[in-house]
């Protein structure tokens, strides 16, 4: 039960499609409010008050949901306390109160008291029930208004007629035939008669009496129960928000040291990509060729202080080159992928993945999801530090014009990683051209041509791959003496038509 205390609620009924209930706040005065809005004590009561029933009598076993769907449900079906001051057998849901003799006060309205029917407490004996909030009554003392009775004996709980479901119902007591006294008996047969049928019905109501501390025992164990169980469950929360929390500041911990060690000239992704491996979990890498996805891979590891692995993938690469096999003489012949998987503190790269088998990708769809997986040794936990790259130049959706190679890959497989665009970063570009030891001036006016290349790619829609390895390696060229219309020949323009190699260079000099 919520620490707050629970509101008493006095009626449930339908407004215009929305089920609404009144609640008494603390100040004393009535609302009206939506039942989403209640605590879950007051669900209870309010389900209690339509007559709803809880599975196997458990409310624990219900979300709050649940119950509220349960409550619209009898509500839709009529079951509505329409006057909670007068419960009639239309009105008066399972679980209610029977009607006690007791007298109608007009409230607010100087008028005198008027005999009537008042309603008692869920549990409470016929007693003197003192109606109030009563609006109008009528010539018999019924209230025509919205009263709540309260029977003296009887026990009306804020959280519910008895909390987690009905009232307990004492059972009539019947006398026996033989002994309600006859017109033909005489004085001696009647006086036997009644005192057997007074012997008779005080021990039913010390049965009734005994069955209905049992009944309260079991009802208060069950409350009990379910307070130990919203406890465990309050408990459990709070170490997992503490767990996250903590969780959360290792995290930013790493990837704040992670960055510290960033060098001086990096690739823009290459913190993005730290914070990924930092919350520890795997990364795809996707972007044009050239842009340095398995050098930033590279790097990070490097940064990391993790051993560093790949694979390149391919539509022809069998299961044995990741998962290894046992030889003809019953020896597991390791790959780099179980080893690094094993030892932890690592990092292995999938290179050119969407170029792989979809099938043969899949396979690690356990190992990288689980903490560990089965290889042909046998079942290997997943090493503390170890993280799965992959790189591409698709999103893993199949060929497209510029790479017609490409395989569809499996989403099961694609959901395994968190997705970082790696585009061309022209600093990083810069860098590579200088790098070449071709002179500045030089290295201005190639990489002018680059993008104007890329430019007139775009304008005319040509579906040439421009890379930075290209602007890169045509830089170590020239500075063994070729010139610029031999490096386009040999790293840009290769087997194009006279007709989009004059698109293409269009403007260049």
């Amino acid at each position: 039960m919520s620490a707050e205390k629970a509101r008493f609620i006095r009626r449930v009924w339908n407004d215009r499609g929305e089920v609404t209930a009144q609640v008494k706040e603390n100040d004393g005065q009535f609302v009206e409010l939506p039942v989403t809005e209640l605590k879950r004590p007051e669900l209870i009561r309010a389900a209690s008050l339509v007559g709803a029933k809880a599975p196997r009598g458990k409310w624990a076993e219900l979300h709050n949901e649940e119950i509220i769907s349960r409550i619209s449900r009898r509500v839709a079906e009529g079951h509505e306390l329409r006057k909670p001051g007068h419960r009639d057998a239309g009105n008066n849901p399972d679980g209610g109160g029977q009607q006690g003799q007791g007298e109608w006060d007009i409230q607010n309205m100087g008028g005198p008291k008027v005999q009537g029917n008042g309603a008692k407490g869920g549990n409470g004996a016929e007693g003197d029930g003192d109606n109030y909030d009563g609006e109008v009554v009528d010539e018999e003392g019924n209230a025509a208004g919205e009263g709540a009775g309260e029977g003296e004996g009887g026990e009306m709980n804020e959280a519910g007629d008895d909390q987690n479901g009905e009232p307990f119902e004492p059972e009539p007591f019947t006398p026996d035939p033989k002994d309600v006294p006859e017109s033909g008996d005489s004085i001696e047969e009647q006086i036997e008669k009644l005192k057997r049928q007074a012997e008779a019905q005080e021990a039913h109501e010390a049965k009734q009496e005994e069955l209905r501390k049992q009944f309260e025992a079991a009802k208060q164990a069950e409350a009990e129960e379910l307070r130990k169980q919203q406890e465990a469950e309050a408990a459990k929360a709070k170490e997992a928000e503490q767990e996250g929390e903590q969780a959360k500041k290792d995290r930013k911990a790493a990837a704040k040291q992670a960055k510290k060690q960033l060098p001086e000239k990096h690739h823009k992704v290459l913190p993005k990509l730290l914070d990924v491996l930092a919350a520890k979990q795997h990364c795809y890498l996707v972007g044009p060729p050239g842009t340095g996805k398995s050098f930033m891979a590279e790097q990070a590891a490097e940064i990391l202080g993790r051993e560093y692995g790949a694979m390149s993938c391919g539509p022809q690469t069998p299961e044995s080159r990741l998962w290894g096999y046992m030889d003809a003489h019953g020896n597991y012949v390791e790959t780099t992928f179980r080893r690094l998987y094993g030892s932890g503190n690592s990092i292995f790269n999938f290179d050119e993945v969407d170029n792989g088998h979809t099938g043969i990708n899949t396979t690690v769809n356990q190992s990288l999801a689980g903490t560990g997986a089965n290889f042909p040794d046998g079942w290997v936990e997943m090493g503390d530090g170890f993280s799965a790259l992959a790189t591409a130049n698709t999103w893993g959706q199949g060929a497209t014009a510029e790479h017609m190679g490409r395989n569809p890959q499996d989403e099961a497989f694609l959901d395994r990683f968190t997705f970082l665009k790696v585009d061309i970063d022209p600093d990083v570009e810069w860098q590579m051209v200088l790098g070449t030891g071709l002179p500045k001036d030089k290295a201005t006016k190639w990489l002018e041509t680059i993008h104007q290349l890329r430019a007139n790619a775009e304008e005319s829609r040509l579906k040439v791959v421009i890379s930075p390895r290209a602007s890169q390696k045509g830089a170590e060229l020239m500075t063994l003496g070729w010139t610029k219309a031999e490096v386009m020949d040999a790293r840009i323009l290769k087997g194009l038509t006279d007709d989009r190699r004059a698109r293409l260079t269009r403007g260049i000099r």
